[in-house]
């Protein structure tokens, strides 16, 4: 019971990293199961990068589009650091990963959009809220409610964002993706279950399908329309 209340918050940031980067959590996403200050490490690794980047607050530029929805610079360039954190990029220079990541997600709000079920803000609230409580709630075991406590202000600290920023600018965002994709997940299971592997979106055909070990459904990139009305980024993803 102890070990398990110990990595709470860690498996709660790993959770949102992993989710940034790909749907699937495998041998190859960098986590260890059983390494808790290897894992540890590794995220706090992806923070600074992102730190670094100072993309949480730069002004945005739209680099493209999914339907009407913009794609926008940060995105990918956050997701590339994810991806390249996890050991999930090709090549130093692969974009390509990293920007399909992003149609994805934006393909998601589509599907959700079109089946008038996107996340509202109060679930990425309550979410959230509940959240703080698992945090901040205390246990039998004190020490490790201090450690965890310790690990998030460190987590938060390396992203150089506040308290405040964290939940209030940072985390909303994440929280909403992940929310997002679980209802994705559960709307095309039950597609799945009634023999159907396609889905009409803005009167087109989207494909889907089952992974291997039933765990994932996966949306078929190529069925995923998009234009890019940025030089640099069609560049560079011509180049991956």
């Amino acid at each position: 019971m102890k070990t398990k209340r110990k990595a709470i918050i860690l498996t709660m940031i790993l959770i949102f990293l992993i989710t940034a980067a790909s749907y699937a959590i495998n041998v190859e996403s960098g986590f260890s199961n059983t390494d808790y200050n290897a894992n540890m490490q590794l995220a706090l690794g992806i923070a600074e990068n992102i730190k670094d980047s100072g993309l949480i607050f730069e002004e945005d530029k739209v680099i493209g589009y999914v339907n009407d929805l913009p794609i926008y610079r940060s995105e990918v360039e956050l997701r590339k650091i994810f991806m390249d954190g996890m050991n999930k990029s090709v090549s130093p220079d692969d974009y390509r990963t990293a920007f399909n990541k992003v149609l994805i997600e934006k393909q998601e709000l589509l599907i959700l959009e079109e089946y008038d079920a996107l996340v509202t803000e109060e679930e990425i609230d309550q979410f959230n809220d509940y959240q703080k409580e698992i945090l901040y709630s205390n246990t039998d075991y004190p020490k490790d409610d201090e450690e965890q406590i310790a690990f998030h202000k460190e987590y938060v600290s390396a992203l150089g964002l506040t308290e405040e920023e964290y939940w209030d600018v940072y985390k909303p965002t994440e929280t909403s993706r992940h929310l997002t994709h679980l209802r994705v997940q559960e709307l095309l299971r039950a597609e799945l279950s009634k023999e159907n592997d396609q889905l009409l979106v803005n009167n087109k055909n989207l494909q889907f399908e089952l992974t291997s070990d039933e765990s994932q459904i996966i949306i078929d990139i190529d069925s995923i329309e998009y234009t890019i009305t940025d030089e640099h980024y069609s560049n560079l993803l011509k180049d991956n």
